[in-house]
């Protein structure tokens, strides 16, 4: 897994469904920071958040983290 590629996978869907970071942190019960983190590279979501951001989005983990 390149974190940029989930990076890049995290941003693109959020935007995608035009929630804000605020809007997908408080589904997620982490801070707006957290999913800026997540965002730009500087943290990774650990497998639950992973688990669940998936579910959000409609995908699976694996698409999230092997985006191209």
């Amino acid at each position: 897994m390149e974190l940029e590629s989930l990076s890049k996978s995290i941003r693109t869907r959020r935007e995608e469904r035009k929630m804000t970071q605020k809007e997908l942190a408080d589904l997620l019960s982490v801070s707006d920071k957290t999913i800026s983190k997540w965002e730009t590279g500087r943290g990774l979501p650990d497998v639950v958040a992973l688990k669940r951001l998936a579910k959000i989005f409609g995908c699976t983990m694996d698409d999230m983290v092997n985006e191209p």
